[in-house]
């Protein structure tokens, strides 16, 4: 969740949420992992809980060059100076595949990562 700290209430905050389902697993290539912003509504002024419609989305991108980064579980988007970074897989990338191996303390993967900066 990111706010505009000059305000004193929430009202402009933003709820950050990726959608991973897409991961990768062995024999299967990871898909475009997509990263949603949504307006952070009080409870009190949404009492069943939905966020609503998304503000704005990454699934216009999607395999496009540089495009959104390839799905990975557990990811946690940053925000620094109005940039959003969003860290995981290559595109297409697939764990434990020889383009993807397992990493160990001999072999560091190189080709499995990614990063994908949005304004």
């Amino acid at each position: 969740m990111t706010w505009n700290n000059t305000k004193a209430h929430a009202t402009n905050a933003i709820v950050w949420m990726i959608d991973a389902s897409g991961a990768g697993g062995a024999g299967r290539p990871a898909s475009p992992e997509v990263l949603y912003a949504y307006r952070a509504i009080p409870v009190g002024q949404n009492p069943d809980g939905s966020l609503g419609i998304p503000l704005w989305d990454t699934t216009a991108y999607g395999n496009t060059t540089p495009g959104n980064p390839g799905a990975v579980k557990f990811v946690v988007p940053t925000v620094v100076d109005g940039k959003i970074f969003l860290g995981a897989g290559a595109q297409g990338f697939e764990p434990a595949s020889a383009s993807c191996p397992v990493p160990t303390t001999s072999v560091q993967p190189t080709a499995c990562g990614g990063l994908a900066m949005y304004r």
